[in-house]
């Protein structure tokens, strides 16, 4: 009897050290590059090729500054070469007369800043819309928000 009993209370043992070593495993893990919510939220999705796909909602949005319209925007990441495109619309009644430059900082999701690059966009008609590539030498793929703001030479 006492044998028995010995063999139930290793086995509970045995059970409990299985089931803390799948949650740790769990916790450890986090998500997964489907964007499943996790300790730290993964942004992106990973494509065939490796390819690094932004899915983050706020990086996605569409995006006002000083009357251009950025919208379809894309961040990708593969060989860490960071690249981001979008489609830029002048949605004032004037065209621009000058290139404009913009900063183009990414955010984590508490709001740290990972880093920026700057973005050249060509002088625009009033209603017309053109494409923004910027690169970055650096894995940004998994930023949460981008905001766009006025360039700020360094002098």
């Amino acid at each position: 009897k006492k044998e028995a009993i010995f063999i139930l209370i290793l086995i509970a043992i045995v059970v409990a050290i299985i089931v803390m070593g799948a949650v740790r495993k769990n916790k450890a893990k986090g998500n997964n590059a489907n964007g499943n919510q996790g300790e730290n939220k993964v942004n992106y999705e990973v494509l065939e090729d490796g390819t690094k796909l932004n899915k983050s909602s706020k990086v996605n949005e569409d995006k006002t500054y000083n009357g251009l319209k950025f919208s379809n925007i894309q961040l990708t990441e593969n060989g860490d070469l960071t690249s981001l495109v979008a489609d830029v619309t002048n949605t004032t009644s004037t065209a621009t007369s000058d290139f404009t430059m913009v900063d183009l900082t990414f955010y984590d999701e508490s709001g740290n800043s990972l880093g920026s690059t700057i973005g050249l966009i060509k002088p625009l008609a009033a209603g017309e819309t053109t494409q923004l590539n910027a690169s970055l030498t650096l894995d940004y793929a998994n930023a949460y928000d981008l905001k766009i703001t006025e360039h700020k030479t360094n002098q």
